[in-house]
């Protein structure tokens, strides 16, 4: 089973990279339908997403066969912490490639696809040790379910107040500057937006906001 869900898993990954290099490289300038684009641009996630769930399942069940790490709570988080170091070293390894001239749109496209998988796969085993965690902590607990409540409170409580201040704010700063990477990325693979897609708010607003960014500061406090 776990071979099966490792080789399920390459195939979504060599879908995934198989579908960037296409429309990013060689079919790039003939797709000028903007709905087809976007249609192959929600493929290209979800097999980066399933091939990411694919390979943190079977390497958890790797670990839990063979009791790498233990057991219970001391196997999750070291999984956890596991996954987070080798995703580091990868996604470090993959920047330095990312930066180099002779790479080009697709191959950099593809690596920052594969990045954000190895994020979602380190996501998913930090839930599955949090998870782990809350109950093994009510388990000792007269009423788990209170516990469980209460436990939650104190989570939301502690976390709302960065996510909300800092996190949120953060996080829309690098989605505009992501967006803009995207359209120079965009245009680049398929060529200038179409005369029917000048009139599109979305398009308007990112061409705006590059030819913002691109200004210096004395031109903007002028």
């Amino acid at each position: 089973q776990i071979g099966t869900i490792w080789l399920v898993a390459l195939a979504f990954a060599v879908t995934c990279l198989t579908l960037i290099l296409l429309t990013y490289g060689t079919c790039g300038k003939r797709m000028k339908n903007h709905d087809l684009k976007r249609l192959v641009g929600l493929v290209i996630t979800s097999t980066s997403f399933t091939f990411a769930w694919c390979n943190g399942f079977a390497v958890q069940w790797l670990v839990v066969q063979y009791q790498v790490f233990g057991e219970g709570v001391q196997l999750h988080l070291a999984l956890a912490l596991f996954q987070s170091l080798t995703s580091y070293l990868v996604i470090l390894t993959l920047d330095q490639v990312a930066d180099m001239e002779c790479t080009g749109n697709a191959v950099d496209k593809a690596i920052s696809i594969i990045i954000e998988a190895l994020g979602v796969s380190v996501g998913l085993s930090w839930e599955h040790a949090f998870h782990h965690c809350v109950q093994v902590t009510v388990s000792g607990t007269s009423d788990p379910v209170s516990g469980a409540f209460c436990l939650s409170g104190i989570i939301v409580v502690t976390v709302l107040p960065a996510l909300r201040m800092y996190i949120v704010p953060t996080m829309y700063q690098l989605r505009e500057l992501h967006e803009l990477h995207n359209d120079e990325f965009e245009n680049q693979a398929f060529g200038p937006p179409s005369t029917s897609q000048l009139g599109d708010p979305r398009v308007s607003a990112i061409r705006a906001g590059s030819a913002m960014s691109n200004r210096t500061p004395g031109q903007l406090s002028g």
